[in-house]
């Protein structure tokens, strides 16, 4: 019996990373090789080449029941997914979510931290809150734009993106401050990916892959007004995120601070 497929396609900087490694100690899962940097498959290789065969052998080596992708691209590439749905019509699609404003100042951290960004932080969300045109653009195709922050932290068009062309129910959307906290949450993940929750050992609950300088206050470097700008940035997607999503505003305090539940 072939094994079945998932991916972890997004979104960046939000413990996607965690989750690889949780999963990876599941004895019914192999998640694809390397890990870092991603494998992008779906981005690299021209669709007319893309086979089963092509890809098990750049990618995997054993014979689990499931197999599993990482590569956070995916999110932000309809062709890509669409190429993945070509190949494995019913493979399963996560998406992890994370306080978008904590997630744009760990995104520009990491870019500061592989020398891709060379401004403040405040410069950095600034410049983009100034120009955002709100479409992360692809650099040769294959990654992501390293300087998207803002954009890339629109989960609402992200999501709804991925929902016209995924069929129902294989997709999963995740609140990542919940899933690194609450190990109900990656049971439940299991059950969706189709494996014995019974057998996926209970990670170590610590950050993986952090930026540097991100841990405590993720706002402590921004400015009052700055975060104002942020706040108001993002205001309009929250009530949808919630009552769509089941977004827990309460987890999100940089974004949604407890006097503005």
């Amino acid at each position: 019996m072939s094994p079945s497929h998932f991916f972890i396609i997004g979104g960046q900087r939000c413990a996607t990373t965690w989750l690889w490694r949780a999963l990876s100690a599941h004895p019914d899962i192999e998640m694809a090789h390397p890990m870092r940097p991603e494998p992008k498959y779906f981005l690299k290789v021209p669709a007319e080449n893309q086979s089963q065969d092509s890809y098990s052998k750049a990618h995997y080596s054993g014979t689990t029941k499931v197999r599993g992708e990482k590569s956070t691209s995916y999110s932000e590439s309809v062709p890509a997914v669409r190429n993945i749905l070509a190949m494995f019509p019913k493979a399963r699609f996560v998406m992890l979510i994370r306080d978008p404003i904590d997630r744009a100042i760990s995104n520009v951290r990491f870019s500061r931290d592989n020398g891709l960004e060379q401004d403040t932080l405040e410069a950095a969300l600034g410049r983009e809150l100034d120009n955002a045109d709100g479409s992360p653009a692809m650099v040769s195709g294959v990654s992501v734009s390293p300087f998207a922050y803002l954009a890339r932290s629109d989960f609402l068009t992200a999501i709804a993106r991925l929902q016209q062309v995924i069929p129902s129910g294989q997709l999963m959307t995740v609140q990542s401050e919940i899933l690194t906290s609450d190990p109900a949450v990656l049971m439940s993940l299991c059950g969706f990916l189709g494996v014995d929750e019974s057998r996926l050992p209970l990670p170590d609950f610590q950050p993986v892959n952090a930026a540097i300088g991100s841990e405590g206050d993720m706002a402590s470097e921004l400015g009052t007004e700055l975060l104002s700008r942020l706040r108001t940035h993002f205001a309009p997607m929250l009530p949808r995120l919630v009552a769509d999503h089941g977004v827990d505003l309460a987890k999100w305090t940089t974004t949604c601070p407890a006097e503005a539940i």
